[in-house]
């Protein structure tokens, strides 16, 4: 019985850019993350782009982004015979969306999580009436409008911002815009986001309050009562506001 995604008995996988995984470095199958000491050989390919994996005697084992410049060269986001097209973009994020949803998409919250949606390197939230999408990888960044696009099919047409590490670490070796609107429309400069009884307006060029951690931020606010509270590398104040709520003690 073949392992699921695996190509029939006899039948070459698709071709294209292929990485070769060396004898023994084969854990790749269990996990979606290749590391250059891992690598045989691999075609000439651009960074960024996709590569069929395939074990030492030439069997498919996946699909993934291929970047030659950090340690981990490659991560796996398919291990089935398939495109990494657009319609693979749209299934992947309508599954990852589907999974958090009782009745409708959040107006706030986070829909996608790189590996733990098999969508490495990426990352989306929506904050109200605009997505943000993060590139992690020069795979994910080089096809940023593609997800941007697949975003409109699944969650509709909202503004997308992109947001994009810098530094060293930026996307893992990409150039793309650190800051700015998507494809789908025009950018607020600002936003509001309504809240445990506050109201949050951040600059979207600035780091903003967590789509996450409003739970966290209200117990903030019961234990704050009558107490002194130094706020330290709390993100932008979204503690320190709450504990400000909680009771007379002011932060630090």
């Amino acid at each position: 019985m073949r392992p699921a995604g695996a190509p029939e008995a006899g039948r070459r996988p698709r071709r294209g850019p292929v990485l070769r995984l060396k004898r023994g470095r084969e854990r790749a199958r269990s996990h979606p993350w290749i590391f250059k000491g891992d690598v045989a050989d691999v075609s000439a390919v651009d960074p960024g782009a996709a590569v069929t994996v395939v074990d030492a005697a030439g069997r498919f084992v996946g699909r993934g982004d291929y970047n030659p410049r950090p340690g981990l060269c490659c991560r796996i986001l398919t291990r089935d015979d398939e495109a990494l097209d657009a319609a693979f973009l749209e299934r992947r994020l309508g599954d990852a969306v589907a999974r958090r949803i009782s009745g409708g998409v959040p107006a706030l919250g986070r829909l996608a999580w790189s590996e733990a949606d098999g969508l490495p390197g990426l990352v989306v939230d929506r904050y109200a009436s605009v997505l943000v999408v993060q590139c992690g990888t020069l795979g994910m960044a080089r096809r940023r409008r593609e997800v941007e696009a697949a975003l409109g099919r699944v969650v509709g047409e909202l503004p997308v911002f992109i947001r994009t590490k810098t530094g060293r670490r930026s996307s893992r070796g990409s150039s793309p815009p650190t800051a700015g609107p998507g494809a789908q429309g025009r950018r607020p400069s600002r936003w509001t986001k309504p809240g445990s009884g506050s109201r949050w307006r951040s600059a979207w060029a600035q780091d903003g309050p967590l789509p996450r951690p409003a739970r966290e931020r209200r117990r903030v606010a019961g234990l704050a009562a009558d107490r002194d509270v130094l706020d330290a590398f709390c993100y932008t104040g979204g503690f320190a506001c709450h504990a400000l709520r909680g009771g007379p003690g002011a932060p630090s």
